[in-house]
């Protein structure tokens, strides 16, 4: 059993735990039946939904997890969907994908992974852009989800397969349907106060399926020892809670093509023909360079004889056949008082969620997210005993714009240039520095996990497909991998997704993130070169350095055995990953002990060729340095 402690995550022998891994898999976000590869017309079929065989066959799940567990990954973020478990109306879950996933993860326990589960969702839900939630969400508050790309209220992969642009998905956060949906779903109460469905106000209606979804899988887990613990939900996003004035753009993380404003929005969806600027995202911040007339068919997006909830609260009106902006701060204040989307509502959510799943194992952890590009919740440190901060962090330019430069980037939280190699990698390790040292100073200590970062292996257009050579985005994992080892962080790229190609990517909205494809050279296995690399797995002590040079594959490990808030016992050892691949010669080891060179009487250590892990244990006490050398 995981447990944490000082920010440390601590395993069942007193030992300090490091976590490597990945995302598994990206494949979940899309059901099986009907087929939801995005770029296919009947995706968003809703005759028959399955997800059932996500993210693998569980005949093909032994070569995965062999593939995983030979790179030395320790850890899987495990992806499912609130939509996998109860597709097609409330309370009817699908009790054979619930089955499936409890055999699936068992085969993960026995190859010795932890796991932690990540309720995924982006844009909401697979009808609004992305994945999450279920398709009647919508019907319930009384959208129509047919009407939703036709009233420009979610830009959809599906009616633009060829000319899709590329990273645009995000820009549906600034749309009716997630926008809405995620005001409801947060601060329904608030917001929304006169919006029922079957006696309950929508937040209350939307938050307790959700919690009971995802508790009809939790209970079907509780016996696998090797489950750490839930996620609350993967990148919560605000939608209209704490904008200023909905005249305007707010909570968009970046802006791409057109996107309205909040008003503009609810303009669309009541069937208003409406002019909605185009924007440019370039290295330093967006500006708009167009508009165009959207919705020219007045098409509502509501079924019969519903209106816009905003406009039944009182946010805009009708006057002389007009729509008219009534109340553009609407979301911004409750009672007179400012609101703080990150603390009033989205942690009240994570309480909720916490409580909820330790009703049914108390030993799990809750990982928690803030908002994308945003801020976290606060918590005191009597709060957090069983929560994982699960922040995620990826490089803009080449997420964004599908370009990498080794020598040249512009840092994701400040937007200022960046020149050099060294400088780019130290400029990653500060930007995560930062969201840890948030976690110590704001968040209670809880322990860190990266739930996400990665690279999409198309950029450049995909020249690394064509020249069969993976250098560029190689050497950009590496870079990222540097920081992250240098501040010893627990991390889950993203992803390995088992049904990857190169025509279509990761299958979805035009991403090709995967560090895995069948087509690729060296068996499929795209950036083995960045992330098959050591790593500490388990230290008798704790941590204070580590450092792994690529070229000449040294290694430079330093802990320290005594402290006073944690006691170790010197007959448990510390586990390095040391993968057979980089070191097939061989590799000699200096022992140090405070700081003097140590002859190997001094300390046991042996190698397990087939976990590729080295041992070492020592009786000594206090400063421990390893030096591994080819």
């Amino acid at each position: 059993m995981v447990k944490g402690k000082n920010g440390y995550f601590i395993d069942e022998k007193g030992r300090i735990l490091l976590f490597k891994g990945c995302n598994f898999s990206s494949d979940a976000k899309i059901p099986t039946i009907p087929n939801g590869s995005t770029h296919l017309k009947g995706s968003l079929n809703r005759d028959k939904i399955s997800f059932v065989s996500r993210p693998c066959k569980l005949e093909d799940a032994d070569q995965h997890f062999e593939r995983m567990k030979g790179w030395g990954f320790n850890f899987l973020r495990f992806l499912i969907t609130w939509e996998a478990i109860e597709p097609n109306q409330p309370g009817v879950y699908d009790r054979e994908y619930i089955e499936f996933i409890k055999s699936i993860l068992k085969k993960a326990a026995d190859y010795g992974f932890y796991i932690y589960i990540d309720p995924h969702q982006d844009i909401y839900s697979r009808f609004s852009g992305g994945d999450g939630a279920p398709w009647w969400t919508f019907d319930k508050i009384g959208i129509d989800v047919d009407k939703i790309g036709v009233t420009f209220s979610a830009l959809l992969h599906k009616d633009n397969p060829k000319n899709f642009p590329s990273m645009i998905w995000p820009t549906n956060y600034n749309r009716y349907a997630a926008a809405t949906m995620f005001t409801l779903f947060f601060g329904g109460k608030d917001f929304a106060p006169h919006l029922v469905v079957e006696g309950e106000n929508v937040q209350d209606y939307l938050q307790t399926r959700y919690f009971n979804a995802i508790k009809q899988l939790a209970k079907e887990l509780v016996d696998n020892r090797n489950i750490v613990g839930f996620g609350s939900m993967n990148e919560p996003h605000p939608g209209f809670i704490g904008c200023k004035d909905l005249s305007k753009i707010e909570n968009c993380s970046y802006a791409k093509g057109y996107i309205p404003t909040g008003f503009q929005s609810m303009m669309l969806a009541s069937g208003f023909p409406t002019y909605i600027n185009k924007y440019n995202e370039g290295f330093f911040g967006y500006k708009p360079i167009g508009k165009k007339l959207f919705n020219e068919n007045g098409i509502s997006l509501f079924k019969n004889g519903v209106i816009c909830p905003w406009r039944i609260e009182g946010v805009w009106d009708i006057i002389n056949g007009e729509p008219k902006l009534i109340k553009k701060d609407y979301f911004s204040k409750v009672d007179g008082k400012e609101i703080n989307f990150a603390n009033d509502y989205l942690k009240q959510f994570i309480i909720k969620f916490q409580q909820e799943i330790n009703k049914i194992n108390e030993d799990w952890f809750t990982i928690i997210e803030g908002i994308p590009h945003g801020k976290a919740p606060e918590f005191e440190e009597r709060q957090t005993k069983k929560m994982i901060h699960g922040f995620h962090w990826y490089d803009g330019i080449p997420m964004v714009l599908k370009v990498f430069f080794p020598f040249f980037s512009i840092r994701a939280d400040t937007r200022k240039p960046v020149f050099g190699k060294k400088n780019i990698v130290k400029s990653y390790f500060y930007q995560l520095k930062k969201m840890k040292e948030n976690t110590v100073k704001n968040m209670g200590n809880m322990p860190c996990l990266l739930g996400e970062f990665g690279l999409p292996f198309d950029i450049f257009k995909g020249i690394s497909f064509k020249i069969k050579n993976f250098i560029l985005p190689n050497t950009a994992i590496s870079m990222f991998y540097d920081a992250i080892d240098k501040l010893m962080l627990s991390s889950t790229i993203w992803t390995y997704c088992v049904e990857n190609n190169h025509k279509y990517g990761d299958n979805w909205n035009k991403e090709d993130f995967s560090i895995y494809c069948k087509e690729d050279i060296t068996k499929g296995k795209r950036g083995i070169s960045t992330f098959l690399r050591p790593y500490p797995v388990t230290i008798n002590g704790i941590p204070l350095s580590f450092y792994f040079d690529t070229k000449t594959k040294r290694i430079i490990f330093e802990w320290i055995n005594e402290d006073k808030e944690f006691t170790f016992n010197i007959n448990e050892p510390t586990v390095i990953f040391i993968p057979e691949k980089l070191y097939k010669k061989g590799y000699k080891v200096r022992f140090y002990f405070n700081e003097i060179e140590q002859i190997s009487d001094s300390f046991e250590s042996y190698y397990d060729e087939k976990e590729q892990l080295f041992y070492i244990k020592t009786s000594n006490k206090g400063k421990i340095k390893l030096i591994f050398e080819i």
